[in-house]
C-alpha cells in the first residue's frame, strides 16, 4: 500500500483482537497503551491463516506519535523504517529534523533533539517485552549526544530493569540535569541543583543499570556520572 495512516490500522487491529481474531492479551494491550499515530508509506503486509494468525508488516514511518507504556518514552514526530511480527522486530530512527523523547515518572524534563539516528530491536513474548538498541546518536544545536540501551519489561514492575549508557558534549551544565533520573535518591538531586548554579559541560558521560523502581532496593540498581566543567 503505498500510504496508510497507523491510527486507523491500530484501531482496525484493537478491534480483531477484543474478539480474539488477531493479537494475544499482552500485544493488545501493548498495542492499547502506546497509541500510535502517523502514517505508513511503502507499506508491505503479509499475513499467514492457520491455527494462529501470524504476520510481518514493514513500510517508512512519518510524522509518527507513541504514548509512554511502561518505561517507554512518550516519542513524538519520528521518522524512519520498522518491521514488525508478533514476535518482535526492529526500529531504524531516522530522523531528520526536530523531535522530542518524554520519560513520564523517570525523568523530570523532555529530550528535545534536531536528530538522531539508531536501530532498535525488539522481542515480544509471554514473559513480556525486550528492547535494545545499536548506537544512538541526536543532536541539537552544538549539543552532540550518543549512547546505547537496553530495556526489559516483565509482568512486575519491581523485576523492570535498564541499562543506559549516554555521553553528552558541548551542553550546557544545567541542561545536563534532564538526563539524569529521579530514582536518584532524593537527597542527591537535591545537592546536585543546589549547588551547581551555571557552567558548560564540554563532555559528560553517564551509566545507569538495574531497577527502574524508586521503591528498589539501592544494591538493585547504579548510577554513575562525570562531568568535565
Amino acid at each position: 500500500m503505498p500510504e496508510l495512516i497507523i491510527g486507523e490500522l491500530a484501531q482496525t487491529a484493537i478491534k480483531l483482537s477484543r474478539s480474539g481474531l488477531f493479537l494475544k492479551p499482552a500485544q493488545l494491550e501493548i498495542l492499547e497503551n502506546l497509541a500510535p499515530n502517523g502514517s505508513f508509506r511503502s507499506l508491505l503486509g503479509v499475513v499467514q491463516l492457520g491455527e494462529e494468525l501470524d504476520f510481518a508488516i514493514s513500510g517508512q514511518l512519518a510524522g509518527v506519535r507513541v504514548e509512554s507504556y511502561k518505561a517507554l518514552p512518550v516519542i513524538s514526530d519520528f521518522s524512519g523504517f520498522v518491521s514488525i511480527t508478533p514476535r518482535g522486530g526492529f526500529l531504524d530512527m531516522v530522523n531528520e529534523r526536530p523531535f522530542s523523547l518524554q520519560f513520564p515518572g523517570l525523568f523530570e524534563s523532555s529530550w528535545y533533539f534536531d536528530s538522531a539516528k539508531t536501530r532498535i530491536e525488539f522481542d515480544i513474548s509471554n514473559d513480556g517485552i525486550q528492547a535494545q538498541s545499536g548506537l544512538v546518536k541526536a543532536q541539537r544545536g552544538d549539543l552532540t549526544a550518543m549512547g546505547r540501551f537496553h530495556l526489559r519489561f516483565p509482568g512486575d514492575p519491581l523485576q523492570t530493569t535498564w541499562g543506559l549508557e549516554l555521553g553528552v558534549q558541548h551542553a550546557e551544565l544545567l541542561d545536563a540535569f534532564r538526563y539524569i533520573p529521579n530514582t536518584l535518591k532524593e537527597d542527591v538531586r537535591l545537592w546536585l541543583e543546589r549547588a551547581v548554579l551555571s557552567g558548560i559541560s564540554n563532555e559528560s558521560g553517564m551509566v545507569f543499570h538495574g531497577s527502574l523502581a524508586k521503591q528498589a532496593d539501592k544494591d538493585e540498581k547504579s548510577h554513575q556520572l562525570y562531568f568535565e566543567v
